[in-house]
């Protein structure tokens, strides 16, 4: 298994890597109590026309930097399988070579790493660099643990492109919907970044927040249930065995 200098990931790590991540998120955003001036609002006071449009550029390149992080993670999961739990993983590698595969080995950390500079934008100016150092040390541990899982070949750069020669694509298709599904959370979140761009006001970017996160666990929910009734119905009858021996008699 590969290790970086901030080590490997433990099983731990990689089962809960989504609710660790969400806890970097919350748990720099708390720093608002230690140090309560916003990083932007530190170099623009957008409470005068001029000084606004400005805040308004800096918010703008955040949704942009965060736009670009959506789609890299939407172009890498839509060549994912549909099973990539752990247990599938100890089975031996997963080759992708196909869509952002054949440029980088991690398309969904460096998509991570792009909407977690970009959400930095609306931390203060004690957690924006703490978030971004705390993720930046998970995604490298959790990468030394995924290079044993891709079979991807050390020749394609772990988080930067490739250019100009990256590996030859193989057929496979992509599988759009599955994308959109799995990262519809993150377009809510760009959503909510360009409705505050739009109208600089905590309260319209707050309510775009409450609305995405609520869809996505109702879906989450409700896909998790269908997932669970679908693998019970696909169990066998306990009474099969003894219909199909009456029968033979």
């Amino acid at each position: 298994m590969s290790k970086t200098v901030f080590g490997t990931a433990t099983e731990f790590e990689f089962r809960h890597r989504v609710l660790i991540g969400v806890f970097i998120y919350l748990a720099t955003y708390a720093l608002y109590g230690v140090d309560r001036i916003n990083v932007v609002w530190a170099f623009f006071h957008w409470d005068t026309p001029e000084t606004k449009l400005y805040g308004r550029l800096a918010f703008g390149l955040a949704g942009i930097i965060c736009a670009a992080g959506a789609g890299l993670w939407t172009w890498a999961a839509a060549y994912l399988p549909l099973d990539l739990s752990s247990e599938s993983a100890a089975k031996g590698p997963i080759p992708i070579q196909e869509g952002p595969y054949r440029y980088v080995r991690h398309p969904l950390y460096a998509g991570s790493l792009l909407l977690t500079v970009g959400f930095g934008f609306f931390q203060s100016r004690l957690g924006f660099p703490l978030m971004i150092l705390f993720f930046f040390v998970f995604v490298s541990r959790l990468i030394a643990r995924e290079d044993a899982r891709f079979a991807n070949g050390s020749a394609v750069p772990a988080l930067l492109t490739a250019f100009p020669s990256p590996r030859a694509a193989a057929a496979a298709a992509p599988h759009w919907r599955q994308a959109l599904i799995r990262t519809f959370v993150v377009w809510g979140l760009v959503v909510t970044v360009v409705a505050f761009v739009i109208s600089m006001n905590d309260t319209v970017g707050t309510r775009f927040a409450e609305a995405t996160i609520v869809v996505w666990l109702v879906e989450s929910l409700t896909r998790r249930i269908g997932q669970r009734f679908m693998a019970v119905s696909a169990l066998p009858s306990k009474h099969a065995p003894e219909t199909q021996g009456s029968s033979e008699k």
